[in-house]
């Protein structure tokens, strides 16, 4: 009878942390303009069709601090767009300078590459420690063309989404992000280079130390989205959602979600205590 009724708790767990992923998460997505870009307005409606809950925030004009902050506590995730001002969420624009929502224990991705500095994910330099492929300014670092596949490198990591090696995120030829001078907490997940010296897809876990030293209080996380790659004479305009493929979007949904591994811990746990108390 204990048995059965471990085995019938157990089950209970499983069916309410299932229910609970089925439902989605909460996300705000800051947008310079969420309702007049175009890409940002599609892949809002994306993550919604997918059983996500989209809160926007407009970045134009900068929103105070205490408005950021209050926006990330009341959602699970902030998804931060490429078309907002880097300067929009930190103070001031300078390397030097404090990220807003740096002490925010909200789950954080973002594809805004030179906010990747203040926030602290990265070290100073833009186009050197951080910064967008296919612009003339990264070609010294064999970055300068365009490109639609990035590297898995670690496939067996949760924002892998089951992917490995060579993946083809866009459908044309476009821009990453790169971050190549990481703190010691950093993990990486894919590279733009298939060499493997520009990560693309990076989390700091809960409790991973930053660049600058400080410790993550949730997940942050570079998305591989690039931007207009300014200056390239191939040049296509910003991206339709249309040319990510389903593997970029299932990279897009992996870094967005939470892992389950927490999840899986807590079952694994359960297992264990009630097994020992048979």
């Amino acid at each position: 009878m204990r048995r059965q009724w471990s085995v019938g708790l157990l089950a209970v767990v499983v069916l309410a942390l299932g229910g609970a992923q089925a439902q989605g998460v909460s996300i705000l997505f800051m947008s310079n303009d969420p309702v007049g870009f175009q890409p940002d307005v599609d892949l809002a409606n994306y993550l919604q069709s997918v059983g996500h809950t989209v809160n926007t925030m407009a970045m134009s004009p900068k929103p105070a601090e205490a408005d950021q902050v209050a926006a990330a506590m009341a959602n699970d995730v902030v998804l931060i767009s490429q078309s907002i001002a880097s300067t929009a969420v930190s103070t001031g624009g300078t390397a030097t300078d404090t990220f807003y929502l740096k002490d925010v224990p909200r789950r954080i991705v973002s594809y805004e590459a030179f906010m990747f500095d203040e926030a602290k994910w990265t070290g100073p330099t833009a186009h050197v420690d951080f910064g967008n492929t296919g612009r003339p300014e990264v070609d010294a670092l064999g970055l300068g063309a365009m490109q639609d596949t990035i590297y898995i490198t670690n496939p067996g990591h949760a924002l892998a989404a089951g992917l490995n090696g060579a993946v083809q995120v866009y459908s044309q030829l476009f821009s990453v992000n790169f971050a190549k001078l990481l703190g010691p907490g950093a993990t990486v997940i894919a590279t733009a280079d298939a060499a493997g010296q520009y990560p693309t897809e990076v989390i700091y876990e809960t409790g991973s130390m930053l660049y600058d030293g400080s410790i993550a209080p949730a997940p942050r996380i570079v998305l591989f989205l690039g931007q207009q790659p300014a200056g390239n004479p191939a040049n296509p305009g910003d991206l339709p959602f249309s040319s990510i493929t389903a593997d970029g979007l299932k990279l897009i949904e992996a870094a967005v979600v939470p892992e389950p591994a927490a999840m899986l811990l807590v079952i694994g746990g359960l297992v264990g205590l009630l097994m020992r108390r048979r």
